[in-house]
């Protein structure tokens, strides 16, 4: 046994040479104390889904004040998940409502769905998301409301009442995430993304989306 120990003494030290810190400057672009703390709330859930998705792990995470700055700083695995969440991080968000059109009359192509076009509402059309469930048909299934500006309502409000029957798709980091048919009675200041697989799905996508929304962060040298 005494001559396993050195042996497991390198090991552990290889493991912990392997891991990696980096921090971030959090800047957000609001000053409400409920979204402040959602968002502080919401930021630690969207580091540890980033790297895990990519099947490293988050060793350690705080987010506090420091000389008068927010500064997130996380200690993952090792370099790659350091710079995965680097780039992950410091990306800038995207969202975007676009229209269903013929082939090669798009600005964005869904293998699966086709051409799509711009319809003038993006991100800073969108103010917030909610994540919620519903069983309406007997399997419980995740849900996002998101939620617009006042530029953003009038913008959708326009769009359907030109657009009935249409098709519609809700767009985030450049991804088609929902695919709608434009119903004139539809709720106009906010619009709902079903089907999502589960509750859990639902709320990681309203996290990474009021995160990417909200909050900036620079990364620190």
């Amino acid at each position: 046994m005494k001559k396993l120990l050195p042996i497991l003494a390198f090991t552990l030290l290889l493991v912990a040479c392997g891991e990696k810190t980096v921090s971030f400057t959090v800047t957000m672009d609001t000053q409400d104390p409920k979204l402040r703390s959602d968002l502080m709330a919401a930021i630690p859930r969207v580091v540890d889904g980033r790297v895990e998705a990519k099947k490293k792990h988050v060793v350690v995470q705080s987010l506090e004040e420091k000389d008068g700055a927010l500064v997130l700083t996380a200690t993952v695995s090792d370099a790659e998940a350091a710079e995965l969440l680097k780039n992950g991080l410091t990306a800038p968000y995207s969202m975007a409502i676009m229209k269903k059109v013929d082939a090669g009359m798009g600005d964005m192509i869904s293998e699966k769905f086709g051409d799509f076009k711009e319809t003038g509402i993006s991100t800073k059309h969108f103010a917030w998301v909610v994540a919620g469930v519903t069983s309406s048909t007997g399997e419980e299934r995740g849900m996002a409301v998101i939620q617009l500006t006042p530029d953003g309502q009038s913008l959708l409000k326009d769009m359907f009442s030109t657009n009935r029957g249409s098709t519609i798709g809700i767009f985030a980091r450049g991804q088609l995430m929902s695919i709608k048919t434009v119903d004139t009675t539809d709720k106009q200041d906010s619009i709902a993304v079903d089907g999502i697989p589960n509750g859990a799905l639902a709320a990681a996508f309203a996290d990474d989306a009021n995160v990417g929304l909200h909050v900036t962060f620079t990364s620190q040298p």
